[in-house]
């Protein structure tokens, strides 16, 4: 139970984190580039900086090794790498003054928002008769909570003072933050992994060899 209310909570933190900048935009843009909205001025500053944080999605090329890691060195550590990580993006578009460090934090969240890490727990630890249902609540309650974004919005945000666009994120981040520390205590590493683990640590090096090429061959095949 504190298993998926904990991952419950990290995948509400990772849906904040994907949507957080959208509902904000108009106010980063102005906030940012000392615009005023509607202009061309801004027009011309809202297109500089959908094209700059679109450098984003280039972090997409090493995501499948970066997952990869986690078959290597198990699934909790890139859980709580993940949830801080996208605390740490959050934060340091917060703390911009400038668009090249607001760049870097949105960088920062594109590239841990995407490895859904709360994902493969629930499919390796809940009953096999229980997780596709698992996988579904968690997945509702997150983009439920997507919603509440627009109440920040009218709760936090003063169109006369486009910088308070900031006070957004400090929802999601002591969000990320405290869940990502928690997790640290509370989340165990998948069973599927440990056996995995123990499997390959009892095997012998011929077995560990034969076990490589046979995955390099299946590998192969599904690329022919």
């Amino acid at each position: 139970l504190i298993l998926i209310i904990v991952l419950s909570v990290i995948y509400i933190v990772d849906e904040l984190a994907s949507s957080v900048r959208g509902v904000v935009d108009v106010q980063t843009t102005r906030d940012l580039f000392n615009v005023v909205y509607p202009s061309s001025e801004y027009d011309n500053a809202s297109a500089t900086l959908g094209f700059v944080t679109m450098a984003g999605y280039l972090t997409y090329l090493i995501s499948p090794f970066y997952k990869s890691l986690a078959d290597k060195y198990g699934r909790r550590i890139f859980l709580i790498i993940n949830t801080i990580g996208m605390g740490v993006g959050m934060l340091i578009c917060i703390i911009s003054k400038s668009i090249a460090v607001y760049i870097v934090g949105a960088v920062i969240m594109t590239f841990f928002t995407p490895n859904d890490m709360q994902v493969i727990y629930i499919m390796e630890c809940a009953p096999k008769e229980h997780r596709a249902k698992l996988c579904s609540i968690t997945k509702g309650l997150a983009l439920i909570s997507v919603s509440s974004l627009g109440l920040f919005v009218k709760l936090f945000v003063n169109d006369a003072a486009p910088s308070t666009w900031r006070n957004v994120f400090i929802i999601p981040i002591i969000l990320a933050f405290a869940i990502g520390i928690a997790a640290i205590y509370f989340v165990r590493e998948t069973p599927v992994y440990t056996q995995k683990r123990l499997e390959y640590l009892k095997s012998s090096e011929e077995e560990r060899a034969a076990a490589a090429k046979a995955e390099k061959a299946a590998q192969e095949k599904v690329k022919e």
